[in-house]
């Protein structure tokens, strides 16, 4: 991304009537080196605090995980970008009566 911008009240006539506010972003053009990012996010009920209404802590665990990449198909050609991301997800089932 090279540059965004946030208008949330006196915008221009050319983005409309619309209600909130208005988010431009404008992307950069490929180049001609590879490049990537990764990232991962762990959320465990190990880490939280403890309910104190419930007897015992249920366990909850959360993760995502993923990649992206990009780079060019030749050289000052097109480029390509490529992107994965996972979920893993537990939660426990409570019931009530």
């Amino acid at each position: 991304m090279q540059e965004f911008r946030v208008s949330s009240n006196s915008y221009g006539a050319e983005l409309g009537r619309a209600g909130g506010a208005v988010v431009s972003v404008i992307t950069k053009s490929g180049s001609n080196q590879l490049h990537g990012t990764t990232f991962y996010f762990l959320r465990d009920s190990a880490f939280g605090a403890a309910n104190p209404f419930l007897a015992v802590k249920p366990h909850n665990r959360q993760q995502q995980l993923g990649a992206t990449l990009s780079g060019p198909i030749k050289r000052t050609r097109p480029t390509f970008l490529s992107d994965s991301i996972n979920t893993y997800s537990t939660f426990p089932a409570w019931s009530s009566f």
